[in-house]
């Protein structure tokens, strides 16, 4: 987080993906304003203020770029005016004319309203200050240095910018990767406010009756676990490096025995609730292959398929028996007392799997239908209906010679969910939802309902639809 601004009641903290948005007597993170609301693409603010009159927020990027935001409007006005970047601060005038003055490399200037050029500062006329704190003046700041900014791990944080609200002597301090943190001198305490997921791009999303968890894409340094209430006013991270939480690719994440159980690139893991500590498993473990790709739960455990079979896993974190070693299994459901194995070799059935014990019997689905012996890229369970994404359709595979379900779009990335009784494919072109009963298609375009492809995961909740992306994970909050 970049730069700060407060109204008195939110306080706002600028990043590259959007503006996040604290409720500070409440304590609690509100909705943000991303490129759902117009935020500037690649925008990366360099400072934040908020004008009480136009009840607007303003915002100045890296490269000079001035915006300002209306909540009453709901959308971002480029005020394009000619600065030198970087901008340092942004500060409004206190009379009728409401012109906004600005900092940049060159010095303070004055943009009249309605003017896209700035001018120098008339003789005689200066800024009034935002009663905000320097981080490299004020004293306080400066004496402690970065010891307000140490989290829960013993890191600190660099210092990006620093405000008081008007009647507190409390500090708001934004940090360079480490989120927001209150320091209150009478105290001498400092609180910490993480936001989001620990990087940027989203690989799988979970839904369960009390949280949501967000598993990180590892295509940035910072990788890991976040977990909300479904409000999404409050937030907990992991990180790989910090937590032992997942440092790979997160490909998939079940509940089961209690746990959170997460397949990733680097291993099977799964969080312990009492403690918040991880544990890894991997080839040394019992796993057939270091990544994991795809989870089913069993009875406090959990099925995993990897690059070379899949593993059943019980509640102490012991491996058992393998199940179509070699194979790649990329993914697993459970239905009718059987385990369902999506692979390269098509769909399998362990017949009597489903607990996590060994199977009786592995039946290949292709001896019915051949078309089923095509590689398999994902599989799901809707009201005991067993689904599998291939390269060229969805098909229904515990009854062979089903009329296709109308699901396409998925690419070589597809992913199968049964969610919200609607059965979603995630893929290259976006989200479909298809309600088998009524025959109901819904759709989410990538370029058109979701800004940036392929969508990896899809997850459904009271609040919306969640479709994981490599810029985050979006919120869809209404069905078409």
């Amino acid at each position: 987080m970049s730069a700060l601004a407060t109204d008195q009641r939110r306080l706002f903290a600028g990043t590259s993906a959007g503006i996040a948005v604290f409720d500070v007597s409440q304590e609690r993170w509100l909705d943000p304003i991303t490129a759902e609301d117009g935020f500037p693409v690649a925008a990366d603010p360099t400072a934040l203020a908020y004008d009480p009159l136009a009840d607007e927020l303003w915002m100045a990027t890296v490269n000079g770029g001035l915006f300002s935001y209306s909540s009453f409007f709901g959308r971002w006005e480029d005020e394009g005016s000619a600065l030198a970047p970087p901008v340092f601060e942004i500060a409004f005038s206190r009379d009728a004319t409401g012109s906004v003055f600005v900092r940049d490399s060159r010095g303070w200037s004055l943009l009249e309203r309605g003017s896209f050029q700035p001018r120098p500062l008339p003789r005689g006329v200066s800024p009034p200050s935002r009663g905000s704190v320097d981080p490299l003046d004020d004293p306080l700041l400066r004496s402690r240095g970065r010891t307000l900014t140490v989290d829960e791990t013993g890191r600190s944080w660099p210092v990006t910018d620093a405000l008081t609200l008007i009647g507190s002597p409390d500090v708001w301090i934004a940090s360079y990767g480490g989120y927001v943190f209150r320091y209150s001198d009478f105290a001498a305490d400092t609180r910490h406010y993480v936001y989001g997921i620990p990087g940027r791009g989203v690989a799988s999303v979970l839904v369960t009756p009390d949280a949501i968890w967000f598993g990180g894409d590892a295509r940035t340094r910072r990788q890991g676990v976040a977990r909300s209430d479904h409000s999404l006013d409050r937030w907990l991270q992991w990180e790989g490096r910090l937590h032992g939480a997942p440092a790979g690719r997160i490909r998939d994440m079940v509940e089961s025995g209690g746990r959170l159980w997460a397949a990733a690139a680097d291993g099977l893991y799964f969080l312990d609730p009492g403690s918040g500590r991880w544990s890894r498993l991997g080839v040394e473990d019992g796993l057939p292959d270091a990544a994991a790709l795809s989870l089913a739960p069993t009875a406090g455990g959990v099925w995993a398929g990897t690059r070379r079979g899949a593993v059943s896993v019980d509640a102490g974190g012991v491996a058992g028996r393998v199940v179509a070693p070699g194979l790649r299994v990329a993914g697993l459901t459970v239905a009718g007392g059987d385990l369902w194995l999506a692979t390269d070799a098509g769909v399998l059935r362990a017949v009597g799997a489903a607990a996590g014990e060994a199977a009786t019997d592995l039946a290949r689905l292709a001896d019915g239908d051949p078309r089923l012996g095509a590689r398999s890229l994902s599989i799901a369970t809707l009201d005991g209906a067993v689904y599998a994404a291939f390269d060229d359709a969805v098909r229904r595979v515990d009854r062979p010679g089903s009329p296709t379900p109308p699901l396409s779009g998925g690419g070589s990335q597809a992913r199968l969910r049964a969610a919200g009784g609607r059965l979603w494919l995630a893929g290259a072109e976006g989200l479909r939802g298809w309600d088998p009963r009524s025959g109901d298609l819904v759709r989410y375009d990538v370029g058109n309902d979701i800004p940036v492809g392929p969508v990896s995961d899809v997850g459904v909740g009271a609040g919306g639809v969640w479709a994981a992306t490599p810029v985050g994970a979006l919120l869809i909050r209404a069905e078409r």
